[in-house]
């Protein structure tokens, strides 16, 4: 707001007064130094927020006050931990009470729904949302507590945004090294967007304008944007899902190998399974405002903490089954179950645990084929069972099978009895 000459908030025939006459905070006077016209006209009554020193587009401003102190420069990676973290927009939470822990340079995908909240907590901790209770610390810094509070352009954070948030008047040179401090690095400017560019794969591209870049391209100039001032924690959040599905996971590759070799603590926000399983280290996964279970890719798909991260998480079928013993028995026969005692049991059986035989109840309705391996609908009386199979599933549509579990051990969930 320095920088613009604003004193805020104004009031709307402050405003309008300010515009007839010129003075300071005006379009006017505002659109008189380069670049700004077009910020000023939708920024009027709001405070321009610097993520990591990026005077953000206007559909990103945040009305987060302002705070004292700096996270700082740490000599390697740092680690992120949230505590309590609630917060909420009026018809309810958002964030439900967030205890979560980022280790220095590890890669946690955040995995939900839409509307569960991720988005929220990743503006949390980039600081342009204020949360109501909790507390965030990025490294030794607390950014966010009771009396504690470090402004966004202060807390040493990147952040790649969903649309990537590209000035569409700016060169490519121009829109990266907007991330970087006016003031503070000088003649180091240069050398800064080439090493991100070069980090990026879009070396020679320096003068290009966004509209003459591809989809893919657009999003590596956001992810050098966000590098360039070499954060201590990158934010991204649905960076592939604007992109189609070859590019996606091209990019998504090329993103993830340069995570690991930057060594940098990051934080990726999705709903696709299958991208927070290829970059996480970890994933944790939520639904309305809470996490609900953190673990590895493989934990979280082999050992489900319940029955809807279960269903949530890969592909997979509940079972009705009677447990005891250790063995379920189930419509498709016996199943070696874990996680349930005795008594009424949902059994989780994913498609690569199940094994075809000519000839039995089921019927083969659908077989989809990906190359590596086929997916076969298998329909019985109660339902339908997804059997995966090598790329020549071995049956036709129509034909009678029979289903049997050939895994070691299947995840069971005991049934509450209803009331």
């Amino acid at each position: 707001e320095r920088s613009l000459g604003l004193r805020w908030p104004l009031s709307w025939p402050e405003r309008f007064n300010r515009r007839r006459r010129g003075r300071p905070g005006s379009r006017r006077a505002i659109g008189n130094r380069p670049g700004r016209r077009l910020l000023a006209r939708r920024l009027l009554g709001y405070r321009v927020v610097f993520l990591t020193d990026v005077r953000l587009p206007f559909h990103l401003v945040s009305r987060v006050g302002g705070g004292n102190g700096r996270v700082p420069v740490a000599n390697g990676p740092v680690p992120v931990v949230i505590e309590g973290l609630s917060h909420s927009y009026g018809s309810g939470p958002v964030l439900d009470g967030i205890g979560l822990e980022v280790a220095p340079g590890e890669h946690l995908s955040l995995l939900g729904p839409s509307g569960c909240g991720k988005t929220t907590l990743l503006r949390a901790i980039a600081g342009l949302e204020r949360p109501e209770r909790g507390v965030i610390r990025l490294g030794s810094a607390e950014v966010t507590g009771p009396g504690a509070w470090i402004p966004p352009e202060r807390r040493r954070v990147g952040m790649v945004f969903q649309d990537w948030a590209l000035f569409p008047h700016m060169t490519v040179t121009a829109n990266v090294s907007y991330g970087l401090h006016r003031n503070g690095h000088g003649d180091e400017r240069g050398q800064r967007v080439a090493e991100a560019l070069a980090m990026v794969g879009l070396s020679g591209m320096e003068d290009r304008m966004p509209a003459t870049l591809s989809g893919g391209e657009r999003q590596r100039v956001a992810l050098a944007r966000a590098l360039a001032p070499r954060p201590q924690v990158l934010l991204l959040d649905e960076p592939f899902s604007s992109l189609d599905t070859a590019l996606r996971v091209e990019i998504r590759t090329d993103m993830h190998r340069l995570l690991v070799k930057l060594g940098i603590t990051s934080v990726f926000v999705t709903h696709d399974q299958e991208a927070a399983f290829v970059v996480g280290d970890r994933v944790a996964v939520m639904t309305e405002g809470r996490i609900v279970q953190v673990d590895t890719p493989h934990g979280l798909y082999a050992r489900p903490a319940g029955r809807w991260v279960a269903q949530f998480v890969g592909e997979g079928s509940l079972l009705p089954g009677q447990a005891a013993g250790g063995v379920a028995a189930t419509p498709i026969g016996p199943v070696p179950v874990t996680g349930a005692e005795e008594g009424p049991v949902d059994v989780l059986v994913r498609p690569e645990d199940l094994a075809m035989a000519p000839g039995g109840a089921g019927v083969v309705e659908l077989i989809e084929f990906y190359g590596h391996d086929a997916m076969v609908f298998v329909a019985f009386d109660g339902g339908t069972l997804k059997v995966r199979t090598g790329p020549d599933p071995g049956v036709g549509r129509g034909q009678r099978v029979g289903v049997e579990f050939s895994a070691a051990r299947a995840r069971a969930f005991p049934v509450s009895p209803v009331s």
